[in-house]
């Protein structure tokens, strides 16, 4: 056997005779020998200059007799260029590693073969260090022992690409305090002892456009800067998809950018294009897919992508997989967890998890593909109906409404209206895409039910710009089932919305025709709504008589069906029109009335409007004490109730009354507060001497005031019709 002193140097370079346990074994090396087994540098990278500094840093960080070598594990998705970035690194460092350069391709996840056993990639590295023959132990301890020995006093740079799982590499990790260890793996392999970790993603479209003009040629590129930036989103930023184009681009010098642009524009071709030669997108991810198949472990995951692939949602959450799948709840995180971990989905944070573009063509492809059409139908029936119910209990929580569920619903999950609006919030895209997967498919009821249940909650935060196609769609699929009530109650709601965008001639023709279309569903007592909002709008638009004509309509029909909170309803929106034609007197009366009417512990918001319906009466009137009074409340009962549009309303009324109170840092806090957080900036310095025109003069609306005193906010242009203070009635 060799002295300890033997065992404890690079042996591969220094030692011409090794002395194994039997002469068969006995190798010569008749010349010092130094692997530099570096694949060639991709002449093409670009950009990755944070991951480049980090693993330069890396590798030039000690290790210690206690730790080991210092190893770094870059996982990421197939395609995202950890193999390119890694060898890139290594080729601008190779030289200080006097011992050499070892890579080995453990096949992990590549297309068509096996990924290599620790045995197998023991046999590779053992002759990398100059063994061969019978001089590699064939028992895979021995020969990770042998390994580790001729590794311990040596300075080395091992690659280990493509790594399958931690199983496969520790086994491979060299011994020496003088090695550096690179890893690239789809899996994150949390569980290797004394590894940093990077996690690679996507380029973004600066670092992916430059990598698509140095791949096609910057004059390309340059010809057409559209085309190429909409072939870098069709990318996604995955440096594969994008060599691939560049490789197409290359093989035909006759086709435009924009050409190849149309053609990956195609949802269902873009995978076919993103396929060149032995380069492949589909390929690439099949083998990740492939191999949760073969895991005991992957199975429900397995299953799950194609599954996942049926809906069209920005975001995957545990509650709405569980519906889709009809398991139970942990088993669906659980199967989602695992996707995270193979790189087929990504957090998209808590409890919340999204795909790649082009992972979820290919799940939607695997649907068509794996699922019978039995299973795609219940699949999606189930996540519809999850949705349908847990929007209507959040309506129901969120509104007083009078509108019945299109379903049986179960107890409420939302203990509060604070909880519930956090879901909608969390779920709002979710639920205008599953809206729109609903209306084109084949079951116009839970279509119908989602875009009526979205109505209500979505107006509570202001999100009015959403619904309109989505009611315009809406309408057009009740009228095809000759769902006529349904029809009739998405067409009041349509002018609802078109009022709130400012487009008042359209919200009067919509409300029009809901007056007929209650009629033909003989519904006449539900004419309420379209009346009221008819009502409004012509407040709005300073056509007050006709205003007050089309209110007295609707409360007459109210006291015919006994509809006391509609009725109150209406009388606040009365309000408005009697102190815009100068009735102060009967508006104070009202509204102080409206106020004493709301039942104690009864819904805040409704509390809340009253109040405000009662400053905007005072401000009017020159009252600016009691309108603050007024406001005050308001603010407080609207921010409880969690109606975030009419809360910020009344804040931005009171502002301009503690303004007009001469109280400028006050006014400047509550106007900075009615803007959504995203939209909030410090307020500039005020400007001393500065009035607002008093009510009824030329630029009395809140959108003038702000761009007067704070600079005009798309936030309050888009507020300024519900800013008048009238009150839309959810139902007739």
């Amino acid at each position: 056997m060799p002295s300890s002193a033997a065992c404890t140097r690079p042996s591969w370079s220094r030692t011409p005779v090794l002395d194994l346990t039997t002469p068969a074994q006995q190798v010569t090396v008749s010349e010092p020998y130094t692997p530099a087994e570096l694949p060639d540098d991709t002449h093409a990278f670009t950009a990755r200059a944070t991951e480049i500094d980090r693993l330069r840093t890396a590798l030039g960080a000690a290790g210690g007799p206690a730790r080991g070598p210092a190893i770094t594990v870059i996982d990421g998705p197939g395609g995202i260029g950890k193999s390119a970035l890694t060898v890139h690194v290594a080729h601008a460092v190779a030289a200080r590693f006097t011992d050499g350069v070892i890579y080995l391709n453990l096949h992990g996840s590549t297309p068509g073969l096996d990924p290599l056993t620790p045995a197998q990639a023991l046999r590779h590295l053992l002759r990398s260090l100059g063994l061969d023959g019978t001089a590699i132990p064939a028992d895979p301890g021995e020969a990770a022992a042998r390994y580790r020995s001729l590794t311990a006093a040596g300075d080395l740079l091992v690659i280990l690409d493509n790594a399958r799982d931690v199983r496969q590499v520790r086994p491979l990790i060299p011994a020496g305090p003088g090695c550096r260890v690179l890893i690239t793996s789809r899996n994150l392999l949390p569980t290797l002892d004394n590894a940093d970790h990077l996690h690679l993603g996507a380029m973004d479209a600066a670092d992916a456009a430059a990598l698509l003009a140095r791949l096609a040629g910057p004059d390309r590129v340059h010809a057409e800067p559209q085309a190429a930036e909409r072939i870098v989103d069709l990318c996604g930023g995955f440096p594969l998809a994008l060599r691939i184009v560049g490789a197409r681009l290359a093989a035909r010098p006759d086709w435009s950018l924009s050409d190849l642009e149309a053609r990956l524009a195609d949802a269902t071709r873009r995978l076919d294009m993103l396929e060149y030669a032995d380069l492949a997108v589909r390929a690439s991810v099949a083998v990740s897919h492939h191999h949760l198949h073969e895991e005991p472990t992957g199975h429900d995951a397995a299953h799950l992508l194609p599954l996942l692939g049926l809906l069209g949602l920005p975001t995957h959450t545990p509650a709405a997989t569980a519906a889709l799948t009809g398991w139970p709840h942990h088993r669906a995180e659980a199967a989602l967890e695992r996707l995270q971990d193979a790189r087929l989905l990504e957090s998209a944070g808590p409890d919340r998890y999204r795909f790649h573009d082009l992972l979820g063509l290919y799940a939607r492809e695997r649907a068509q593909q794996d699922l019978q059409e039995e299973e795609r139908t219940a699949a999606v029936r189930r996540t519809l109906h999850h949705y349908l119910s847990t929007l209507w209990m959040a309506s129901t929580m969120l509104s007083d409404t009078a509108l019945r569920s299109p379903i049986e619903l179960p107890d409420n999950i939302f203990k509060d209206p604070a909880q519930a609006e956090r879901w909608i919030h969390g779920e709002r895209d979710n639920l205008l895409a599953v809206t729109r997967q609903a209306l084109a498919g084949p079951d116009p009821a839970t279509a119908i039910g989602l875009a009526i249940g979205l109505h209500w909650p979505f107006c509570y935060q202001g999100w009015h710009a959403q619904l309109a196609d989505i009611h315009t769609q809406a309408i057009e699929v009740a009228d095809r089932a000759g769902a006529w009530e349904e029809k009739a109650q998405l067409r009041s709601f349509l002018g609802w919305v078109y009022r709130d965008l400012d487009r008042y001639d359209a919200a009067i023709a919509e409300l029009v025709t809901a007056l007929g279309d209650w009629d033909r569903a003989g519904l006449p007592q539900r004419k309420v709504g379209a009346l009221n909002n008819l009502g409004i709008v012509h407040t709005i638009v300073g056509r007050l008589d006709e205003a007050l004509g089309y209110l007295e309509s609707a409360l007459e029909l109210t006291d015919n069906v006994g509809r006391p909170g509609a009725a109150a309803t209406i009388r606040n929106n009365r309000v408005h029109v009697y102190y815009r034609q100068g009735r102060f007197d009967e508006a104070i009366a009202e509204a102080r009335r409206l106020v004493e009417l709301v039942p104690q512990g009864g819904p805040l918001a409704e509390a809340g409007i009253a109040h405000g319906s009662l400053g905007d009466v005072y401000r009017y009137a020159g009252r600016p004490q009691e309108a603050m009074e007024s406001y005050t409340t308001a603010v407080r009962l609207l921010h409880e109730s969690g109606n975030r549009l009419k809360e910020a309303v009344s804040r931005w009324c009171l502002g301009t009354t503690l303004h007009d109170l001469g109280r400028h840092s006050e006014a400047r806090q509550q106007w900075e507060q009615s803007r959504p957080p995203a939209a909030r900036r410090p307020p500039p310095h005020a400007t001393g001497g500065h009035r607002h025109p008093g009510p009824g003069r030329t630029g009395d609306t809140p959108a003038h005031q702000e761009h007067a005193v704070t600079g005009a906010a798309p936030w309050w242009a888009q507020l300024r019709p519900k800013a008048e203070g009238v009150m839309p009635l959810i139902t007739a």
